[in-house]
């Protein structure tokens, strides 16, 4: 599986000497966005975070992670904090050891950024950029990046989302519930992966494409911008439990326990369908689904329907007919494995010994038959017929001849 991997830089804190205003949201918006990447039903990330770290401490991760990524690696890379202009317009993402006056020597410049991506096997890297620079005026706001992102953005497979154009600055104050600070392009991008709202279509997962459309619509008080001049594809984001569709209809569910018939083989049918053609999903969820309705119906049309749609084989003989110790349902053995079977069956002999005794016939004497014509006498009469099932046959042939009830 291709690897999933998130930096997340957040500064609020600088050296005196940086000239660079202290933050209120960077940490908060780390956290708020590493929660979400990392869970494993969202982002899946390999989450790492930087709260206030030097350069140095974060080039070498970013660079170490992007140097082993193979093709298919998909890298995430956002920054929330102050974005300064060197002197030759190059952007610098400012540190926790950031000098103003060493701008590029001592904080992340966006051209080395672009040169690791440039040298990665990876190529889908996007990187997410919520900064502001010092030229910034008034309280809680963060300023324009500048035109360098023209520049970065032509390394190969590298995306860049920015919370402003050229022209504004994105503001940082964006109380969210509790009265946490966050800049307001962090916070509605969390809102839209957490909610499901970047979630164009509703199809239970947040693309590239979807943040995008998702972060241009909303109401941040600035213009996001997107570069992707030398990228190609649209990678996944996040997946969107909020939004994901449910695995069989509801309507469907709702009739597969409905009190008439008709609409209990009607779900079955449709639930046929899925356990045939769906996913893997879909098909178990059907197959559940159906063998739970087998346990509880009664009606025999609707138990036929189930029993053929989870591919049972319909048993047409009765119970009685079944071989002996085959179970009522299953399949009765083929004539071949009967007739191995027959060669193991051992058939006792019976001496003359053991045989049961005859029954003597009252119509023949000691010395053979008796003599034509001599009629039977009642004791021979009762020996012969006693067994016989039809007690009013026997009162007839008690009767002298001349009282019988002839048959016509």
């Amino acid at each position: 599986m291709a690897g999933r991997v998130a930096f997340l830089i957040g500064n609020q804190t600088f050296r005196p000497s940086s000239d660079l205003p202290p933050l209120e949201g960077p940490a908060n918006d780390v956290a708020a966005l590493a929660r979400l990447l990392r869970d494993p039903e969202r982002g899946q990330f390999e989450v790492h975070e930087f709260l206030d770290k030097t350069h140095y401490e974060v080039l070498p991760e970013v660079e170490q992670s992007l140097g082993r990524a193979a093709e298919g690696d998909f890298f995430l890379i956002y920054y929330s904090g102050h974005g300064k202009l060197a002197k030759n317009g190059e952007l610098c993402l400012a540190t926790a050891d950031t000098f103003s006056d060493a701008l590029r020597a001592t904080s992340i410049p966006s051209r080395h950024l672009r040169d690791l991506v440039e040298e990665s096997n990876s190529t889908q890297v996007l990187l997410l950029l919520d900064c502001c620079y010092s030229g910034a005026v008034g309280d809680g706001l963060r300023g324009d990046i500048g035109s360098e992102l023209q520049v970065v953005q032509n390394a190969r497979g590298f995306y860049i989302i920015t919370a402003t154009t050229r022209m504004q600055t994105a503001r940082e104050i964006a109380p969210v519930p509790g009265g946490v600070v966050m800049g307001r392009f962090t916070a509605s991008l969390v809102n839209g992966i957490e909610s499901g709202a970047a979630d164009h279509g509703r199809k239970g997962k947040i693309l590239l494409s979807d943040l995008r459309r998702y972060l241009g619509d909303a109401s941040i008080g600035s213009t996001p911008q997107f570069f992707d001049r030398k990228a190609s594809g649209d990678p996944l984001i996040s997946h969107s439990p909020a939004t994901v569709a449910p695995l069989l209809d509801a309507g469907v569910l709702a009739d597969l326990d409905a009190e008439q018939w008709y609409r209990r083989q009607g779900a079955v049918s449709a639930l046929s369908s899925v356990f045939r053609d769906g996913d893997a999903k879909t098909r178990a969820a059907a197959k559940t689904a159906l063998q739970r309705r087998l346990e509880q119906e009664r009606d025999y049309s609707v138990r036929a329907a189930l029993v053929s749609a989870l591919g049972f084989e319909p048993v047409s003989t009765p119970a009685a007919q079944h071989p002996p110790n085959v179970p009522t349902g299953t399949s009765a053995p083929a004539d071949s494995e009967l007739a191995a079977a027959a060669t193991d069956i051992v058939v006792p002999q019976v001496t003359p010994e053991q045989r049961a005794p005859e029954r003597p016939n009252p119509a023949m004497s000691s010395e053979g038959p008796a003599p034509k014509g001599r009629p039977l006498t009642m004791a021979e009469l009762d020996e012969l017929v006693k067994d016989y099932p039809d007690p009013t046959i026997l009162g007839n042939l008690r009767k002298p001849s001349s009282q019988r009830r002839r048959r016509r």
